[in-house]
């Protein structure tokens, strides 16, 4: 019996080891002299902070909705197309606001006899016509990386990120009068 109660107090040093470094650290924040962005050049220091980030963390986005909007928009910048192609963004952004197209959207991606392929196909048809030859293209590529799902949010990422770059702020007028 002796042998047991000296398992006790071990037992209780390990809970109580595990419930400190379960604990959240105390940081505290950085005093107003401390310049953040140390290190990364003038033009770094100059930016705006809308330049340095939209959601104002500050940090780079990465992960396949940003790799795929960032090939998106390479693209459309080696193929000169830039315009017309954040035209048809655009307009597909707009399009899955839409109940119809959200509809049938749901009809081809949910028909599991069809392959990827011809499901990227039909989007491609539902979506458009289209003014660039980059966004057509780019919709049979996400199907053919089984990628479709994404293509909403890598579009709601290329409009952040042109955005960002091109500092754009959207803004909503409300007048008591008709705007001319």
């Amino acid at each position: 019996m002796a042998r047991h109660t000296g398992l006790l107090p071990v037992a209780a040093a390990a809970v109580a080891l595990c419930m400190l470094m379960a604990m959240p650290a105390f940081t505290p924040s950085l005093p107003k002299t401390v310049n953040r962005v140390a290190g990364r050049g003038a033009a770094a220091q100059t930016r705006t902070s809308t330049q340095r980030c939209v959601d104002d963390s500050g940090l780079v986005g990465s992960g396949p909705i940003a790799t795929l909007s960032k090939v998106l928009t390479d693209t459309g910048t080696k193929m000169k197309e830039a315009v017309p192609l954040t035209q048809d963004v655009m307009m597909v952004k707009k399009k899955f606001e839409d109940e119809e197209v959200k509809l049938e959207l749901l009809y081809i991606l949910n028909d599991h006899a069809t392959s990827e392929l011809d499901k990227g196909h039909q989007i491609k048809e539902l979506m458009g016509p289209f003014q660039s030859t980059v966004m057509p293209k780019f919709i049979v590529f996400l199907a053919k990386r089984k990628r479709l799902l994404s293509l909403r949010k890598v579009c709601t990422e290329f409009v952040k990120t042109l955005y960002f770059t091109q500092s754009i702020a959207p803004v909503k007028v409300t007048a008591a009068d008709k705007l001319s």
